[in-house]
């Protein structure tokens, strides 16, 4: 397995660093702090992220029905709830992946201060 390093400063890169990041296609060094950015496999990451959180609300939408066929109460379970406890655990598992991925794969660029700005 390849080693990524930050562009400035030299030293490793961790998954850590892009899952703290709100965006993987631009996070911060844990090292040196400067602003990192990704742009080979951040479009696929979140074309295939779109089509997943679709294909969550269906599967949501058939869990509940299928609950709330034996168990009643089900039904007056606001959505968000519903969908915060059964899909929470796969957004964690996915975040560290979609981490790890940017990390081996990603192409991580560094866009140094302009003179003059």
């Amino acid at each position: 397995m390849k080693e990524t390093v930050c562009p400035n400063c030299g030293k490793p890169l961790t998954g850590d660093m892009v899952r703290s990041s709100n965006v993987p296609c631009q996070f911060r060094c844990g090292h040196c702090r400067e602003r990192l950015y990704e742009y080979k496999v951040s479009a696929p990451i979140m074309l295939v992220s779109l089509a997943v959180i679709v294909l969550l609300i269906y599967l949501l939408l058939l869990l509940r029905n299928a609950a709330g066929s034996m168990i009643p109460a089900v039904q007056h379970v606001p959505m968000a709830v519903f969908a915060l406890v059964c899909a929470y655990p796969v957004f964690i598992v996915s975040e560290r992946m979609i981490a790890k991925y940017v990390i081996q794969n990603g192409n991580i660029i560094y866009r140094g201060k302009r003179k003059g700005s």
